[in-house]
C-alpha cells in the first residue's frame, strides 16, 4: 500500500499517474468439504509428500461407465505373462496330485447327478468347521460358489440394493468393481496405506455416504499386496459396527504372510 500524500506528490512531479510498485503473491487454497476454503501452507521442504487421500472420499464414486475395465479383458500377446489371473506357472502346479484327485472324484456315482445349488452338505460342513476360527457355524451358514467372482457377485447383490453405495479399498480388485457396477451400486473408494485401509477415511466415508457395506481384502490385497495389520483390522471392525455396516471380506483369514508368520485377522470376517 502507498501513502496518499506521497501518491499525489508523485503524480504532480511526473505530470500524470504515478507508477506504484505492487507486490503480487500466488497462494494455494484448499477446499475442505463441510468446513470451508483455506489458504494452504507451502511444504516445509521440496521432499515433503502431500497427502491427498481424503479426496477419494470427498469426491465419491467415479463418474463413468466402467469401460476402462475392458482393458483387463483384452487378449494378451502369446508370449505375455498374465498377472491378472490366479493361475500358477506350469512348473509350480501340483498337476500330478490334481490328476489323482480328479480320478478319485470321477469314480463317485453321485458326481454325475445334479448337485444342490447351495453345494454338497458334506462339503459345506467341512467349510463350516474350517472357517469357524473359534466360532460355531452350521453347514446352513455356508454357500459354495463355483469361483470367487460368483461369490462376490452373489454377496453384493444379497447385501446391497441397486442404487445404494458400497465402500471399497483403492486400489482394489477390478472384478469386485465390475460386479458392483453390474448390480447398479455406487462404488465409493477409500484410500489405503502400508497397513491397509485408513480408519479415519473409512469412518468419514460411512458417515458421508450412508453406506452399509465395505469390501475389503485384508490379506495380500489385490493388486497392492498389502496385509492389513491386526490393530488396523480391529479398528476397521469397530468403525463398521458403529456405522451399522457389514464387512465383505475376500480371502482366507488365517493365511500366512510371505515371511511365514501366521496372520489371524479374524476381525474382518463378514
Amino acid at each position: 500500500m502507498s501513502h496518499p500524500q506521497k501518491t499525489r506528490t508523485a503524480c504532480h512531479r511526473n505530470g500524470g499517474a504515478a507508477r506504484i510498485p505492487v507486490e503480487v503473491r500466488w497462494l494455494l487454497i484448499e477446499a475442505r468439504p463441510g468446513k470451508g476454503t483455506f489458504v494452504r501452507e507451502g511444504p516445509a521442504s521440496p521432499a515433503e509428500v502431500v497427502d491427498l487421500s481424503w479426496q477419494s472420499v470427498a469426491l465419491g464414486a467415479a463418474r463413468g461407465d466402467g469401460g476402462f475395465l475392458e482393458t483387463s479383458l483384452t487378449l494378451p500377446p502369446a508370449d505375455g505373462l498374465i498377472l491378472s489371473m490366479g493361475y500358477l506357472p506350469p512348473d509350480l502346479q501340483a498337476s500330478g496330485l490334481l490328476a489323482h484327485a480328479l480320478r478319485r472324484a470321477a469314480g463317485r456315482v453321485d458326481l454325475w447327478d445334479r448337485l444342490p445349488i447351495e453345494g454338497l452338505q458334506s462339503l459345506r460342513a467341512w467349510f463350516a468347521r474350517e472357517i469357524g476360527n473359534g466360532a460355531v457355524f452350521s453347514p446352513h451358514d455356508v454357500i459354495i460358489c463355483n469361483g470367487g467372482q460368483a461369490a462376490i457377485t452373489a454377496t453384493l447383490r444379497a447385501l446391497v440394493p441397486p442404487g445404494r453405495p458400497i465402500l471399497v479399498e483403492t486400489p482394489t480388485y477390478t472384478g469386485a468393481m465390475s460386479a458392483a457396477r453390474a448390480a447398479g451400486l455406487e462404488v465409493i473408494p477409500v484410500a489405503i496405506d502400508e497397513n491397509g485401509v485408513r480408519p479415519e477415511l473409512l469412518e468419514d466415508a460411512f458417515e458421508q455416504t450412508g453406506a452399509r457395506v465395505f469390501y475389503s481384502q485384508p490379506t495380500f490385497s489385490n493388486p497392492s499386496g498389502v496385509v492389513m495389520s491386526n490393530e488396523r483390522r480391529a479398528a476397521v471392525l469397530d468403525i463398521a459396527a458403529k456405522a451399522g455396516g457389514r464387512l465383505h471380506h475376500r480371502g482366507r483369514l488365517g493365511a500366512r504372510s510371505r515371511s511365514g508368520r501366521q496372520r489371524t485377522g479374524s476381525a474382518c470376517d463378514g
